[in-house]
């Protein structure tokens, strides 16, 4: 049997040359684009808590969320932003309030993982059976100086 030419080797040696290169391009676009979309959905996450500070109010020194619900944008928007929440009291650590979904989810903190996320910043994701799930800490406080999470 005669060696492989000098045509077939050069075929071989540029093929696999470009199949690596092509490979590490790939990957290279798979992470830039995985970590763009993080960044997005951070973004996007941050925007809606800022924007139901809007709808926050106090009642009885308690933080509720308040929008015209005869509105179907508001009511939607509010609706689905504040889809998965909860509400502590970071002077207790006890639970206030919380959305039916996070109740349904059973998702709770203890007083001191209150204090602790109260220190933290930026998104939290948590593992779920259904999937991630991506929070964003905010503080409000009551007119009477009352610390919420």
């Amino acid at each position: 049997m005669k060696p492989p030419g000098l045509r077939l080797k050069l075929t071989l040696a540029y093929s696999a040359i470009l199949t690596v290169l092509l490979a590490l391009s790939c990957v290279a676009a798979y992470y830039l684009f995985e970590s763009q979309l993080e960044a997005e959905i951070t973004d996007e996450l941050a925007d809606r808590v800022e924007a139901l500070r809007g709808y926050t109010h106090f009642k009885n020194d308690v933080p509720t969320l308040i929008f015209k619900e005869n509105d179907p944008e508001v009511a939607l928007f509010v609706r689905t932003a504040a889809r998965y929440h909860q509400i502590y009291s970071l002077t207790t650590g006890e639970m206030v309030s919380q959305s039916t979904e996070m109740q349904l989810l059973g998702l709770g903190l203890v007083p001191n993982e209150v204090r602790t996320a109260s220190q933290a910043s930026g998104p939290v994701d948590i593992e779920t059976d259904d999937g991630r799930v991506r929070f964003l800490n905010d503080r409000v406080v009551s007119p009477s100086g009352q610390e919420y999470l």
